[in-house]
């Protein structure tokens, strides 16, 4: 993404951020699957919505100025490919509508500025349990998390990063020690990024 805007720079600008994702994707396609999750928020920055791929459709959400992210890493490897084998194949119907209902207060909550029900809201039914048995401690590190004082925590991406939301910067020291303690608890080392959740996305510096 990053190698994308500073080259669109160098040309005088000739895509627009939406055509910029699109070029990304295709980029993407040729060396791991065709994806816009990783290059739509890199981007566009802050938190963004893939609805498709074919066509492109995705939305840059709003996101509260008070929110803040804290992103944990444990020195454990867990390939792509292995989390997405996790993944089941098919999913009980009450488990789907759930998630759909999760999704839709999370959404609305972004759009209210209503961190309250993003805390609630933001619950995954499916990934989560799928692969956090891949992640040593990985239950214990987000329950940790959310005692500390998050509003929520998951998994972030396939992992084994793990995430955390705050409601103020000042929450986030806090959660960070917790988590890493979590993680050494499981007899893995770990780091930690803190950040404003409503980041730019790649630009010229």
């Amino acid at each position: 993404a990053a190698a994308a805007v500073g080259v669109n720079a160098l040309l005088g600008d000739p895509l627009d951020s939406l055509e910029l994702v699109a070029c990304c994707v295709e980029a993407e396609t040729a060396v791991s699957g065709r994806h816009a999750d990783n290059v739509a928020p890199s981007v566009l920055g802050g938190l963004v919505l893939v609805r498709t791929v074919d066509p492109l459709d995705v939305w840059r959400l709003p996101v509260p100025d008070d929110l803040y992210v804290v992103v944990a890493t444990p020195v454990f490897e867990l390939s792509t490919r292995v989390a997405r084998e996790a993944l089941p194949d098919t999913v009980p119907m009450g488990t789907l509508v759930q998630n759909s209902a999760n999704l839709s207060a999370l959404i609305h909550a972004l759009h209210s500025n209503d961190l309250d029900l993003l805390g609630r809201a933001l619950v995954d039914e499916v990934v989560t349990p799928a692969r956090s048995p891949l992640i040593p401690g990985c239950d214990r590190v987000l329950e940790a998390a959310r005692e500390a004082g998050a509003l929520a925590s998951s998994i972030s991406g396939a992992g084994p990063s793990v995430f955390a939301l705050c409601a103020t910067e000042e929450r986030t020291e806090a959660v960070a020690a917790e988590m890493i303690s979590a993680f050494s608890d499981a007899g893995l080392s770990a780091s930690t990024v803190t950040s404003a959740a409503d980041c730019p996305g790649a630009r010229l510096v």
